[in-house]
């Protein structure tokens, strides 16, 4: 009995840590990721659509890459913000990078 509780204890002061260090004010990045975006609350636009919660890149440009904002696609689904080689199409494979703008 005296393991259980000690192990529930244990289980939820490290899902609360995780919480706190993987979940920033709520953002979801680091503050050195944070330092070249912008929080955009979630909202309702002019049509009535309802648009999360999002980061905007607001940084310099970066060579070979783009940032492409947040957007509806032909379905109607959001797709988040990201980044992808310049000159590449759409439909093709986004790049994952690690944001270190330790600059």
């Amino acid at each position: 009995m005296l393991a259980r509780l000690r192990f529930i204890l244990v289980l939820s002061v490290v899902l609360g840590l995780c919480v706190c260090f993987f979940i920033p004010n709520g953002y979801g990045k680091s503050r050195k990721s944070r330092q070249y975006f912008k929080w955009v609350q979630p909202h309702v636009d002019s049509s009535g659509r309802y648009i999360p919660g999002h980061w905007n890149y607001i940084g310099p440009p970066k060579p070979g890459i783009e940032w492409v904002p947040g957007h509806f696609d032909r379905k109607g689904e959001w797709v988040v913000g990201r980044w992808k080689p310049v000159g590449q199409k759409e439909d093709k494979q986004v790049v994952e990078i690690e944001e270190d703008f330790g600059e």
